[in-house]
């Protein structure tokens, strides 16, 4: 019992877990959005034969964190740390 609890808990890729989308449903926005992930997955599949048996995941697209957006962040916040920084010295 205490194992398939354990399995659960574990089912699918860790918080910080990278990787590329392979599959994505464009016409139904509640759709999963089919990850092919650079590790292992636990509980992992391989998307219909595009990765391996074990590094493919269907996740939902709230659950994910791109990349390209953080880094955009990242430069807005230097950005404004610089102009601060000149308007108060």
């Amino acid at each position: 019992m205490k194992s398939l609890i354990l399995s659960i808990l574990v089912r699918g890729p860790s918080y910080g877990s990278r990787g590329k989308v392979m599959l994505a449903f464009e016409d139904n926005g509640s759709s999963k959005i089919g990850v092919r992930f650079d590790k292992s997955i636990p509980d992992g599949n391989d998307l219909g034969g595009l990765c391996e048996d074990d590094r493919g995941f269907f996740c939902s697209g709230n659950s994910l964190c791109l990349i390209e957006i953080l880094l955009l962040y990242l430069r807005i916040s230097i950005f404004y740390a610089i102009i601060l920084a000149h308007i108060i010295y």
